[in-house]
């Protein structure tokens, strides 16, 4: 069964080193054949389990030897990573007769060393970048390199077919060798057929927290593409101790991989006590709003929030954010209503309580239906609760929901509005 190029060469070669077994690469039978044909390595030998991380084929490395023929070439890759892009074909290139390691380009496939195959067609034949290894049937079916790797050549194959596998059996098999021919690979973590140091996004991150009285805060944070590519995998990062959980809406499962982009600026140090939110992928334009509420003990600390994507970022500065520790009492909204659920209003009225922390002037208006009556108060420096008596008429409306506002415009201009809701009754 053909197995990728990559682990048959590494174990040629350390055969190759090993006592007993000699390179032929000047004798006859290191060149390909002649005429046109389909020429590839098979490696029938173990493979790993774990693999590497995800990665895409951009090219081939051929060496050349001495005493070959130069001619047209061209690459017939495979990958069973790829099933939908099937087997693909590089353009027909020169393939120079003079010794030396030649760099080809080859069709963008998603890879896995042990399944990828990397086949060559040649229209004239005996080109030198066949390398032999001396069988050693005395190691067994497992430490035999010619019961390891062979050389398998085939003649008029279709387009689509890798001329690999057990299905196709080969005209001709020359055992012991393999092709000189090592695939060029890079990461390619989002598995989009684009190389990591190329898929550059632009993310842009905005983040603000927001306090409420019972001393508790809430992050949120946006992050919006403004580049040009997909960002296929966004995450999300802070530093506050947030479960994946937490957010809202929610994050995707999946184990984000740490610094994905190279773009997280908390440190390796941080990653333990760092929380992460992987999202569905951002188009251009596209954003996504997340919401998060921190726990006590982290609701007035310093905060870092910062968004990553596929690869190192093109605008890094403006992916994280920093939100400063501040005390309890700076943290706390400048106005707060506190109603309950349900109030009758009787001969007392309708009460209003409600705290300040700024200088300015308070207007609080009550809403029930079309009904609708307002006070405003000036209020002094530093937090001051006071509660408002309200006498609306409920005769002639249906209404029984009260709806109050409370505005605050402190001295310097700055405005801060809450609202509340309750049922009411007579």
């Amino acid at each position: 069964m053909s197995r990728a190029l990559p682990a048959a060469l590494a174990v040629a070669a350390l055969l190759l080193a090993a006592p007993g077994v000699a390179a032929a690469q000047d004798e006859p039978d290191t060149l390909t054949p002649e005429g046109p044909a389909t020429v590839s390595s098979v490696w029938r030998g173990a493979v790993t389990t774990e693999g590497r991380g995800p990665e895409v084929l951009t090219g081939v490395r051929v060496t050349v030897g001495p005493g070959g023929r130069g001619g047209p070439i061209r690459l017939r890759v495979t990958s069973g990573l790829d099933p939908d892009r099937a087997t693909q074909l590089g353009p027909w290139v020169d393939l120079p007769a003079e010794p030396g390691v030649y760099a080809f380009p080859a069709p963008a496939l998603r890879w896995d060393y042990r399944g990828g195959v990397i086949a060559i067609d040649q229209q004239l034949g005996g080109h030198a970048i066949v390398r032999t290894s001396a069988c050693t049937p005395e190691r067994g079916q497992h430490g035999d390199v010619c019961q390891l790797v062979s050389l398998d050549v085939f003649h008029d194959l279709a387009d689509g077919d890798s001329g690999a596998g057990t299905d196709t059996a080969p005209p001709e098999r020359r055992a012991g060798q393999q092709l000189a021919v090592t695939g060029v690979f890079t990461g390619d973590r989002d598995r989009d057929r684009v190389p990591d140091a190329e898929d550059r996004t632009d993310l842009r991150l905005t983040a603000t927290r927001t306090f409420a009285a019972d001393g508790s805060s809430t992050i949120r944070a946006t992050i919006a593409n403004v580049g040009p590519r997909t960002a296929d995998l966004p995450i999300l990062a802070t530093d506050a101790g947030l479960r994946r959980e937490a957010w809202s809406p929610a994050c995707r499962t999946e184990e984000p991989t740490p610094g994905l982009g190279g773009s997280f600026p908390l440190g390796v140090q941080a990653w333990d006590t760092v929380s992460w939110c992987p999202l569905d992928a951002l188009a251009p334009g596209a954003s996504v709003t997340l919401a998060g509420a921190l726990s006590s003990a982290m609701a007035y600390e310093r905060v870092t929030v910062n968004a990553s994507g596929d690869g190192e970022d093109l605008t890094p500065a403006d992916n994280l954010v920093r939100l400063a520790a501040q005390s309890p009492v700076e943290g706390r909204p400048a106005v707060v209503l506190r109603t309950p659920g349900r109030q009758r209003i009787g001969r007392h009225g309708l009460r209003v309580a409600v705290q300040t922390r700024q200088a300015g002037t308070l207007r609080v208006t009550v809403r029930i239906g079309a009904l609708r009556t307002a006070r405003v108060v000036g209020v002094g420096t530093g937090s001051h609760r006071r509660t408002l008596t309200f006498r609306p008429r409920l005769k002639g409306t249906r209404a029984r929901t009260a709806t109050i506002t409370a505005r605050l415009t402190a001295r310097d201009g700055t405005v801060t509005r809450t609202s509340s809701r309750m049922a009411v009754s007579r």
